[in-house]
């Protein structure tokens, strides 16, 4: 049994959902420190322009320290307007635009206070879209330990799972031997990111899935069992 876990980032890449697809459970680590350098408020999207950032205004004046799921958006922006316009400005002409729209837009017609409650939002209406049966927890529930390494270990027998899949970038920050000594492996999730149809000209990887599924559409699941191995 394969568990996977990644912090819940606004509008994810192709191999967020790619890991979420190849493992037997996923966890979403909700309760570790918000970093500015995470994607946990922000996405790219392609534009006539190029790649373009899609950023979530988040309350963080006299929060330092704050964990992802208590992070606050910041109610003073009107951000959903401008995201759904970038999206529309740079989708409408897509292939699938039409077949995703109503329930994409239905997410942006919404107050949100919390963005874990956002970007959950998101993930689960692409979970749904690509057809991924994969059950989803949160580490808040499920692992209280503080060190990375404790929490992997408390979700693996949690959920009876022998293997832990995990990011090439991710590898080394674990301890894999401790892992092994408690009859656990690792195992690397390795991934090659497609080339696919895009609009604006030359390919440009790395961004959020939503490009591909406006692109297209229901082969994005086939496109994304193949790109990993």
């Amino acid at each position: 049994m394969l568990l996977a876990a990644q912090q819940p980032s606004y509008l994810p890449d192709i191999s967020f959902f790619s890991m979420m697809k190849n493992a037997d459970v996923f966890v979403i680590v909700d309760d570790v420190r918000y970093s500015t350098r995470s994607n946990l408020n922000r996405t790219r999207i392609k534009s006539a322009d190029g790649a373009q950032w899609l950023t979530v205004p988040i309350l963080t004046k006299g929060k330092l320290g704050q964990v992802v799921k208590d992070l606050h958006i910041d109610p003073h922006h009107t951000w959903c307007h401008q995201h759904w316009r970038s999206l529309t400005v740079s989708y409408s002409m897509s292939p699938f635009f039409e077949e995703f729209e109503e329930e994409l837009s239905n997410v942006y017609q919404k107050h949100w206070i919390n963005l874990i409650d956002l970007n959950m939002q998101l993930i689960d209406l692409v979970k749904k879209l690509l057809g991924i049966t994969t059950p989803v927890y949160f580490t808040s529930e499920h692992a209280p330990a503080a060190d990375r390494d404790e929490k992997v270990q408390q979700l693996l027998t949690k959920f009876d799972c022998d293997c832990y899949l995990i990011s090439p970038r991710e590898k080394k920050l674990m301890d894999e031997e401790n892992l092994k000594s408690n009859q656990k492996s690792l195992l690397v999730h390795e991934f090659s990111h497609p080339v696919y149809h895009q609009r604006f000209g030359k390919f440009q990887a790395g961004l959020s899935i939503i490009d591909l599924l406006m692109n297209e559409g229901y082969e994005t699941s086939f496109i994304i069992e193949k790109a990993s191995f």
